[in-house]
């Protein structure tokens, strides 16, 4: 099908669908971000890499997500809870393929916008397309795996590019297409809609979007290609030096502070509460920009790189098991019911310490017992605790001396 040749794998573009909805709202963004160092992949973002492979791979080969509980997918170990949700995503996409005429449908669909013209490589994958030829309706599903920030379906700038793109990798002789439904499936965050919630535009208001893109994309390119602050900071590359976001911080507490040759704000119990809730519909600009700030020079330790007046620390490390299969072994030739050591999984160590007592569980299981740390805080370097010393590209050690949970 046209759209899907010349499509990179594994490459995030750019001007990508998932970041859409920043550099549409700041062109500038795009130029400022080839200026900062490439930001580490996060915990979050791997955890959400290894739900959509599960989700992949239970839709392709026609089983359920739980298949796949303790198999290592894309450098981690899928869990239940992981599976629990994941099968919201799959039951949505199965009700698209036996519904609306049981049409045809494409997991994980690629796609190139390159028939737009645009000023720079435009490509993507929808995690979900189904398409209803009696209705001529298309279907685009996207899975955010994310809990921090609730994801709206309304207007959502991300899902019409995916839109798009599914439009463009069809052959429109074959797929001709009046209406469009986009849906996101969120299940790990708490939304009046519920998990799966859906938004319905026409093909011509796809067309007025894709004026808007292409012009928003035309714009990144100019050499003075404005900078805005907004709420599209928060996941920028380049969020903690960015002038505009500074600029907009400072006028922030310039503003609602009266701050002139001070950086003491007034306390919070002296501001009126109307007035204070007014304030704090832009909390937000400043949370962004401090947490960015933090984040960029923690990234500089991480890195080997010297910070002035800062380290990095091992933050405490806590009690893992370092085989379950012993302890569920040992509990069991202690006559433990599963009832009692379990709960989805073998409970924690903390949680079978209160059960079992310290002085018996000391006895039984504490050589079982590994002591884990989650990483490193970067504090000021009067701290008393030891710094940690990282040369460049080189990982944090997991076992750490013992501390309890």
């Amino acid at each position: 099908m046209s759209g899907e040749k010349n499509v990179p794998e594994k490459i995030h573009a750019a001007l990508g669908a998932s970041v859409a909805s920043r550099w549409m709202a700041c062109p500038g963004s795009i130029r400022l971000s080839r200026e900062v160092p490439e930001p580490p992949e996060t915990s979050f973002a791997l955890e959400g890499t290894r739900a959509h492979a599960v989700a992949e791979l239970s839709l392709t080969k026609g089983i359920d997500p739980s298949a796949y509980v303790g198999v290592e997918i894309e450098g981690g170990v899928v869990d239940e809870d992981m599976a629990d949700h994941v099968r919201v995503y799959v039951d949505h996409c199965r009700s698209l393929m036996s519904g609306r005429g049981k049409g045809d449908y494409w997991i994980e669909r690629r796609f190139n916008l390159a028939a737009m013209n645009p000023p720079g490589p435009m490509y993507g994958t929808s995690d979900f397309v189904a398409y209803d030829r009696a209705a001529r309706h298309l279907d685009v599903a996207d899975l955010k795996f994310g809990q921090g920030v609730v994801v709206e379906v309304k207007g959502n700038k991300q899902l019409r590019y995916y839109a798009l793109g599914a439009v463009l990798s069809l052959d429109p002789r074959e797929f001709p297409i009046d209406e469009i439904t986009m849906w996101i499936v969120q299940p790990r965050a708490m939304h009046p809609d519920g998990a799966v919630r859906s938004e319905t535009i026409t093909y011509a208001e796809l067309i007025e979007f894709t004026d808007d893109l292409m012009e928003a994309a035309r714009a990144t390119t100019l050499p003075d290609a404005p900078l805005n602050a907004g709420a599209h900071c928060r996941f920028c590359p380049a969020s903690g030096v960015c002038p505009a976001q500074r600029s907009k911080a400072l006028t922030v507490v310039q503003d609602e502070f009266a701050l002139a040759e001070t950086w003491t704000p007034p306390a919070p119990e002296t501001i009126p509460i109307d007035r204070l809730a007014e304030m704090a519909t832009d909390f937000h600009i400043l949370e962004d920009w401090m947490a960015a700030a933090r984040a960029r020079l923690q990234g500089m330790l991480e890195r080997g790189e010297e910070v002035p007046g800062f380290k990095l620390v091992a933050r405490r490390a806590t009690r893992k098991w370092g085989d379950p299969e012993i302890v569920e072994q040992i509990l069991t030739s202690r006559n433990f019911d599963t009832e009692e050591t379990h709960e989805t999984k073998l409970k924690s160590p903390a949680q079978i310490e209160k059960l079992m007592g310290k002085k018996p569980f000391a006895a039984a299981l504490a050589e079982t017992v590994i002591k884990v740390s989650s990483g490193y805080n970067m504090v000021p370097d009067t701290d008393p605790r030891p710094a940690v010393t990282l040369s460049p590209g080189e990982e944090f050690a997991a076992l750490l001396p013992a501390s309890d949970d």
